[in-house]
């Protein structure tokens, strides 16, 4: 069962396996909103229809951790202090399995400039000499994780879907859940004025299809903005489409198209 962590209401995915699995398995995409300074980065934060379509699904629960939210006691700090000091000799083995790679390849032109210079020493003292010089890590240059989950996070608390339900309405959830079902890919649709985009793939290969903009059954529109949306779907390549839910719990959607003559 995935583990959606809720803070003040909002769902973030923080394991980088569940994120996986939501991505490939369950075509969940949701919000990168870490960053690692060259590449975006965990955690994830859903939409509310996303985890909540998740949670009613069977695929995931709600989860709060308070433990996250107070001050670090000396047994966290201890804790972390035992793991920076395994990741430090875990990172020196490592790297030093692929320093004596890299100076394996090179040794014979060290050897021959060191002979230059008057040193008398052998080829494998030498070598050992390079490699001990070229492996020195410390905190200072230790290739840092990024944390994402917390090492001493506590025993979480399972929370219900009403923590989540003021974030959204009922026929949002229901119309996300019914293009989900039908094996849509689907992200935040607000830059372009709708609710939802869908992809007919991952986002990182597709381009959007429809712009979703969730309305109620009997909503009455002005023709300007009716006008306004299938302009924009039509100058932005995408199709804009409406959905709504009648009494009968029945799901109905219209797609606009804008024709210029």
């Amino acid at each position: 069962m995935i583990e959606i962590c809720v803070q003040d209401s909002s769902c973030f995915i923080y394991n980088i396996k569940d994120w996986e699995i939501l991505r490939t398995k369950y075509r969940i995409i949701g919000e990168i909103l870490g960053n690692n300074f060259c590449i975006p980065s965990l955690p994830l934060q859903l939409l509310p229809e996303e985890a909540i379509t998740l949670k009613r699904k069977g695929i995931a629960n709600f989860v709060n951790y308070e433990k996250l939210k107070e001050t670090p006691s000396d047994e966290d700090y201890k804790i972390f202090s035992k793991f920076k000091e395994n990741l430090t000799e875990g990172l020196k083995s490592v790297y030093r399995k692929v320093r004596k790679n890299q100076i394996e390849n090179v040794i014979d032109n060290i050897v021959r400039g060191k002979r230059k210079k008057g040193d008398t020493r052998s080829k494998d003292d030498i070598f050992e000499e390079e490699l001990n010089k070229s492996c020195e890590i410390n905190e200072d240059t230790l290739l840092w994780p990024i944390f994402c989950c917390s090492l001493n996070k506590g025993s979480g608390i399972e929370v219900s879907e009403n923590v989540i339900l003021s974030k959204t309405t009922s026929s949002k959830i229901e119309i996300f859940s019914d293009l989900w079902d039908k094996g849509y890919y689907i992200t935040a649709g607000n830059k372009f004025g709708g609710d939802f985009l869908l992809y007919l793939g991952d986002p990182i290969m597709h381009h959007a299809v429809n712009i979703i903009r969730c309305i109620p059954e009997n909503y009455n529109f002005h023709p300007s903005e009716l006008v306004a949306f299938s302009r924009l779907g039509t100058s932005v390549k995408k199709r804009a489409t409406l959905a709504t839910i009648n009494d009968n719990q029945i799901i109905r959607y219209i797609t606009l198209n804008w024709l210029d003559t």
